[in-house]
């Protein structure tokens, strides 16, 4: 995706680093999809996943692509205990809606995605909700880019550090709910490439954060300093070969694995 930072709402839209069974059908430009997997979540990053949950959680997809380049899909899943690894936590509902676009406009390529997201625990105790609007445009060697934000972010407890919160966590342990409205701009420049293998390109991108509370006592002032987090990020992007996989998209059906990466130079998710 065309940001460097990672989208606040990752963990309402995205299950990763699963145990995960994926089987499908396709008909056309319609396709669909359901996994089963294990619902805990690593605790650290060389922890595997818990291999006797496997197949206590699922999920279930559904896409379209109604026209070239553009692609509409619709998913649920049920997720097991996500934060206590042993399988003892409360239950995720989880919804994702999205419409990608990737095709030339005007004779540019041009990238775009609009998300709704929701995630609820413990049968409703905890709701969480997010929108996101993205989109890029390449102008030659140049690439502008930008994405709007409005998401619910659960605050845990922290273990000392800002950045770290205790694993497992006890059930309903929430410090509250913040709501995250963001907006984030940046530009890649390719500056050199050779035939179809190599590119290099600097970029610079600047994000700003409003954040609020919404339920709970969570502080936003007391933890983050303000209400209002700058972002500065600058660095060089080096490719060889095609840009790199669709980020937070795997399985079976339309829309993924080697027809997903056809054309996507320039542009990959």
């Amino acid at each position: 995706r065309p940001p460097v930072l990672y989208p606040i709402d990752h963990h309402l839209a995205k299950i990763l680093e699963r145990e995960v069974v994926i089987a499908g059908i396709a008909a056309g430009p319609a396709a669909f999809e359901v996994s089963w997997f294990n619902g805990d979540e690593p605790e650290f990053p060389s922890e595997w996943p818990n291999g006797h949950r496997f197949g206590d959680s699922y999920a279930l997809r559904a896409t379209v692509i109604p026209l070239r380049g553009v692609e509409v899909q619709v998913s649920y899943a049920d997720v097991a205990s996500p934060e206590q690894r042993q399988g003892a936590g409360v239950t995720q509902d989880k919804w994702s809606a999205s419409v990608r676009l990737e095709r030339s406009l005007a004779g540019r390529a041009a990238y775009g995605l609009a998300e709704w997201v929701r995630t609820t625990e413990a049968g409703g105790a905890f709701v969480f909700n997010g929108q996101l609007l993205e989109g890029a445009m390449t102008l030659g060697p140049v690439r502008p880019y930008l994405r709007l934000e409005h998401t619910d972010r659960p605050e845990e407890p922290r273990s000392g550090d800002v950045f770290r919160t205790p694993r497992p966590l006890l059930d309903n342990s929430l410090l509250g709910i913040t709501r995250w409205s963001m907006v984030t701009l940046g530009s890649t420049v390719t500056v050199l490439t050779a035939g179809r293998h190599l590119s290099v390109a600097p970029f610079i991108e600047g994000a700003v954060a409003d954040v609020r509370t919404i339920s709970g006592t969570f502080d936003v002032v007391g933890w983050y300093g303000s209400h209002t987090l700058l972002s500065l990020s600058a660095g060089v992007r080096v490719d060889w070969g095609m840009p790199g996989q669709r980020m937070g998209r795997y399985g079976t059906g339309t829309g993924s694995g080697k027809d997903a990466m056809n054309g996507m130079a320039g542009s990959a998710e």
